[in-house]
Order: C-alpha cells, then sequence, then structure tokens
C-alpha cells in the first residue's frame, strides 16, 4: 500500500491519528492543509479570506497528484470537491474517520484556524453538524470506515488491525 488517505470532517483525529499511524507502520506523514500553507506560504484562513475557497479547493486537488507515499490526512473538505474522493481511492486505502459531534467539537472548540467555524460554540456546532450532514455521503465512499470517537492510539491499533485483515 503506497498511499492510506484519512478522510473525515474536522476534528474526527485525522493528523493526530494520521501522526502516529505513520510512526507505526514508519512510513511517511502528510498533511494537506499544512502542505498547503507551506506552499502558499499563508494560513488556510488567509487563503479563504485573500483568494476566496474555490482557489484554496484547486490547492487541494493539486496536492493529491503531488503528495508522496504514506500516511496522508486530508482536509475536511478535500474529498468533496473536484470528484478528489474517487481520485484518492484510486491512488490508495482511503479510511473514514467517523466522529460525532460532541467528539470533534470537544477537538476544536475554540480553534482559530477553522475558517468554515464561526460565531459561538452553539453556533460552531450547528455549522459543524451541516457540513457533516452535506459530505458524510462522500466520506461513506471511503474503502473503510473507523470510529473516531476514541483516543487517537485506540483508533490506530483499530487501524492497524483492519489493515492486517486485508
Amino acid at each position: 500500500m503506497k498511499q492510506i488517505f484519512l478522510v473525515g470532517p474536522m476534528g474526527s483525529g485525522k493528523t493526530t491519528v494520521g501522526q502516529l499511524l505513520a510512526k507505526s507502520l514508519k512510513l511517511n506523514f502528510y498533511d494537506t492543509d499544512a502542505e498547503i500553507t507551506a506552499i502558499a506560504g499563508q494560513s488556510i484562513s488567509a487563503i479563504f479570506s485573500s483568494k476566496g475557497e474555490d482557489y484554496f479547493r484547486q490547492l487541494e486537488s493539486n496536492i493529491i497528484d503531488n503528495v508522496g507515499s504514506g500516511v496522508i490526512a486530508t482536509g475536511g473538505g478535500l474529498p468533496v470537491f473536484n470528484n478528489n474522493m474517487q481520485r484518492l481511492k484510486k491512488k490508495g486505502l482511503v479510511l473514514y474517520l467517523q466522529v460525532s459531534c460532541q467528539h470533534a467539537m470537544s477537538r476544536i472548540v475554540n480553534d482559530g484556524n477553522r475558517p468554515l467555524l464561526k460565531g459561538n460554540e452553539t453556533e460552531q456546532q450547528a455549522l459543524w453538524s451541516e457540513l457533516l450532514a452535506q459530505r458524510e455521503a462522500i466520506y461513506l465512499e471511503a474503502h473503510q470506515t473507523v470510529n473516531g470517537n476514541q483516543l487517537a492510539n485506540v483508533v490506530v491499533d483499530n487501524v492497524i488491525d483492519l489493515l492486517k485483515k486485508n
């Protein structure tokens, strides 16, 4: 397996799980959001503000073609736009880290680097739930769904068990 893509909503643990999984499997780790900020020389919020979401989504699509082998944590919207989920599935194994709103919000509340989450905690929960409702059908197209409500090391152990079975 050359590439393992982690998909899911904000706060599902893609980056944390991805880092631990890559270390356990002795693979490289990439975070598409970090790759984009390095290329663009500005934060995701700044990209959204200065160049817009469409520009950001194009950068995400470009990353898929250029990211190396290993474990790749994708941005929450990456699989949803530009037929990216199908592209991911052709390139490697896609795992959906499914998480409840409660767990996700406990991880991301008051995180200022979430340009699609604005407002107070109640408004953020509503926006998060709305985004998940719009995106989950695409996430569910992943090769496997993994429970992301657990501690990251438990999720990693579950993914490794899943990989051994396949």
